[in-house]
């Protein structure tokens, strides 16, 4: 990935795919490693959170019943 400078003045990132021809075939073999490493890192990170969310709402109403048992 390289840092790019628009006209705007705005800074972009260009990952390997779009920037083939600016980076030697073994430069461009590190960078998908590092591009695949860090998309598998972030859908394991996003799977673990929406099963933590899972897990929390289904406690939730077992949690509640627990509660009301004990109130009544």
């Amino acid at each position: 990935m390289t840092a790019t400078m628009h006209f705007d003045g705005t800074l972009h990132v260009v990952i390997a795919s779009e920037a083939k021809q600016s980076f030697t075939h073994k430069k461009r073999y590190l960078l998908k490693g590092v591009c695949e490493k860090t998309y598998k890192k972030k859908k394991f990170l996003h799977n673990n959170t929406i099963r933590q969310i899972r897990q929390t709402a289904q406690l939730q109403p077992s949690i509640l019943s627990l509660k009301m048992e004990q109130l009544c």
